[in-house]
């Protein structure tokens, strides 16, 4: 499965104003990482040009050693980086199991094929699979778009799950949550990663969660990497402290 993902030099102007200036960090395979920073510090366009939406003004970004600039999203995708979008909704009308068989069945290139059952005994057993890893399974039978907010964020994530990812890419998986609600999120999250085993790097703002789960967690500042380290290194880093955690830090 591997999974090692290396972003080299990565820069990225939009006209005169620079939004990624020279990052380089390096995910290794199976490693949980956060990537954190202030509003406008470049961590979306970060995932923005790792998932192919952007192409970077310069610089390389490798999936297991081969490189991925250039490619387009669906190439990515099927190479192996996925991103959780806020995507629960195109699936309104279906149901979870549906939503979660149909995502397979789109990986497999097979959407279209309407010869066949549709879902496929292949696709329900990988959709029904993590189903059960994300506490899905027993609302299978409900309506996507009758979920409530943070089950609509974890189908969002088993949708990219379901499609056996290197990479996972999670960006703010807890925004618009209560406190009890992001801390039953994150557990989830912290559960799939260990079952799974995938490479997965988030963004997010709660720095109680980064600082719980993240092996390693990526500071940005002005599109430039500030800090690199483990919690307790970035915790204690001047400069992270002054830029982002504050004094109090």
């Amino acid at each position: 499965m591997s999974g090692e993902l290396e972003i080299i030099n990565l820069a990225k102007v939009f006209g005169g104003l620079v939004a990624i200036n020279d990052v380089s960090l390096k995910l290794e395979p199976g490693s949980l990482s956060a990537v954190i920073g202030p509003n406008g510090a470049g961590k979306t366009t970060l995932f923005n040009m790792v998932t192919g939406h952007l192409r970077p003004t310069r610089g390389s970004i490798l999936l297991d050693g081969e490189e991925l600039v250039g490619l387009s999203p669906r190439t990515i995708v099927k190479r192996g980086i996925v991103r959780g979008f806020q995507v629960a909704s195109l699936f309104g009308t279906f149901t979870v199991e549906e939503a979660m068989a149909a995502a397979v069945h789109a990986h497999r290139d097979r959407l279209f094929d309407f010869m066949g059952t549709f879902p496929d005994p292949d696709s329900l057993e990988r959709a029904r699979h993590v189903m059960s890893l994300t506490g899905l399974a027993a609302k299978g039978a409900r309506r996507c778009d009758s979920l409530s907010h943070g089950d609509r964020k974890l189908l969002d994530i088993a949708l990219a799950l379901a499609i056996d990812p290197r990479v996972l890419l999670l960006d703010e998986p807890t925004a618009g949550m209560g406190r009890d609600e992001s801390r039953a999120m994150i557990d989830r999250i912290h559960h799939l990663w260990e079952h799974e085993r995938m490479t997965l790097v988030f963004i997010e703002h709660d720095m109680d969660i980064v600082f719980s789960i993240a092996q390693t967690v990526f500071v940005l500042r002005s599109g430039a990497l500030l800090a690199k380290g483990s919690p307790a290194e970035v915790r204690a880093h001047p400069r992270v402290i002054e830029a982002y955690l504050g004094s109090a830090a």
